[in-house]
């Protein structure tokens, strides 16, 4: 399995302005075969920053996530709207473990 999980700032002020387009692009994503779960949560503390969990059954599926049309819409749009900083770190071969 593989685990990307990290954080977005955007531009002050247009998270709520494109909601909707988030709510849509998730739905997409979660939609996807390989993909396990896919979403993005408001900050508690600055809702200007976006924490992002993805989680795929494998390399395969992450590709074929990133080459899906929403996906390079979705990416081109977010650019458009400001992305101030990035921070994703990528996880290989991650095992769920139950407690």
């Amino acid at each position: 399995m593989l685990l990307l999980e990290g954080s977005l700032r955007i531009k002050a002020g247009m998270f709520e302005a494109s909601r909707a387009i988030f709510v849509d692009f998730v739905k997409a994503c979660n939609e996807e075969a390989g993909c396990l779960e896919f979403s993005f949560s408001q900050d508690v503390c600055d809702g200007d920053v976006l924490n992002l969990r993805e989680r795929f059954v494998d390399e395969a599926a992450f590709q074929q996530h990133q080459q899906a049309e929403h996906t390079i819409a979705f990416k081109k749009y977010l650019y458009a709207l400001g992305v101030e900083a990035r921070d994703v770190r990528y996880y290989e071969n991650v095992t769920p473990i139950k407690r």
